[in-house]
């Protein structure tokens, strides 16, 4: 992440850049519930220094999985939000909807619709 000359937090290089997809497995008939956790983790990520995305997502085809894609403008910021009290916040609600432990894809952003410029 960089600093502009006004000092605001500017996102990172193509090359910093991390992205995930992570899929979640609710237990049966509590893929709403963990939905609902995640987005009450999602507004804390809001105020995560790096943060450029956020989102929950239901299965359209799974009622039970919930995935989160994640935008961040470098590991660092990652790190920071989700191993901080940020990450923390209703991590425990989550946790009890889980079935088995959270699959994770770590992709680089290339470019496309919604990805802020560096």
């Amino acid at each position: 992440m960089s600093i502009d000359g006004a000092g605001r937090e500017q996102p990172g290089t193509d090359e910093e850049r991390v992205g995930r997809y992570v899929r979640m497995a609710a237990h049966p008939g509590e893929g709403a519930a963990l939905a609902d956790a995640l987005l009450h983790v999602a507004a804390n990520m809001r105020e995560a220094p790096g943060c450029e995305m956020y989102l929950v997502n239901l299965s359209a085809d799974e009622p039970d999985v919930v995935w989160v894609t994640e935008l961040w403008s470098d590991e660092q910021s990652s790190d920071r939000a989700l191993g901080g009290e940020l990450g923390q916040v209703g991590l425990e609600d989550v946790v009890a909807h889980l079935a088995a432990p959270p699959e994770l894809i770590a992709v680089r952003p290339l470019g496309g619709v919604g990805l802020p410029t560096a």
